[in-house]
């Protein structure tokens, strides 16, 4: 039997087999599975970029959906508030379905701006609300957006 013939933990006897002594450990050779040129972590560029290109068309769609629902005539707002529902639910979903690809922190990184989509719609139609806010109190406004 030649060296190329023998398994890569070398040969094992019997009698060690059965009291279950471990062969020793140099002769062991476990390949590694790491692929190269493939990384395990994300640049801090690549992760501000990642949430740059979510955040800014959740940025339009939050005030898209207040200017919707402020200047809806009907008494019942159900179809504003409906889209809304889909909106946080398909964000919601689609984010923890990405969180579940392994080995990807692209994909990480994009189902963490998924999640956060919702957020990012709120912080932008946040002034806007405000304005509307103030324009039907009877009290000051802070830069007609904050009342106080």
């Amino acid at each position: 039997m030649d060296v190329e013939d023998e398994p890569l933990g070398g040969p094992v006897s019997a009698a060690s087999a059965a009291t279950g002594d471990a062969p020793p450990s140099g002769s062991l050779h476990v390949p590694s599975i790491t692929v190269p040129g493939r990384y395990h972590y994300l640049k801090w560029w690549q992760f501000i970029l990642m949430l740059l290109a979510v955040w800014v068309p959740a940025a339009a769609i939050g005030p898209g959906l207040f200017y919707w629902w402020s200047h809806d005539q009907s008494k019942n707002k159900t179809a504003v508030v409906f889209v809304v529902l889909v909106y946080v639910v398909v964000c919601t979903v689609a984010g923890l379905m990405l969180a579940m690809v392994p080995d990807r922190p692209l994909v990480s990184a994009l189902a963490m701006a998924m999640i956060s989509a919702v957020f990012a719609s709120v912080v932008a139609a946040a002034p806007f609300y405000g304005a509307f806010y103030c324009d039907h109190i009877q009290r000051h406004c802070l830069m007609g957006v904050l009342p106080y």
